[in-house]
């Protein structure tokens, strides 16, 4: 259950990461009136559903649907009964936590590569932050 949960945060913050890039910023990257954005959606998300929706949060989900938008397509929209199944079928397979440092990550052939290597070698966040900082991307592509 805890991993669907973490399933049902990452992809919420890329579908509201989404609605600012095409319904708030017209597509855009970057809104003409910035901050302004980014201050009313937190205030309002806030009020409504309350804590977890920090300026800082909703810019760094607004920054993870940047970094990932290309794996749009592979979201499944599914109703409550189908959640299981559509859990399967989702893009992101790790904690918030993690993609929070991987979307940092400009070059997607190099977060490709840590977030394979989190997966695969069932990496916490301390492992992927070490390893990001020890430049282990680097090493193995010379």
């Amino acid at each position: 259950m805890g991993q669907m949960a973490n399933a049902i945060t990452v992809l919420t913050s890329f579908l509201l990461g989404r609605y600012i890039i095409e319904q708030e910023q017209q597509g855009s990257e970057r809104a003409k009136y910035g901050a302004k954005v980014l201050d009313s959606l937190s205030s309002y998300l806030t009020e409504e559903y309350g804590r977890g929706f920090s300026r800082s949060n909703v810019a760094g989900m607004r920054q993870f649907y940047m970094a990932y938008k290309d794996r749009e397509d592979e979201i499944i929209q599914s109703g409550i009964g189908q959640l299981e199944t559509a859990y399967k079928k989702i893009p992101f397979k790790l904690s918030w936590t993690h993609y929070q440092i991987l979307m940092r990550i400009e070059d997607k052939d190099e977060r490709d590569f840590y977030e394979k290597e989190v997966i695969r070698s069932n990496w916490n966040v301390s492992t992927l932050k070490r390893q990001f900082h020890s430049s282990l991307y680097e090493r193995l592509s010379l």
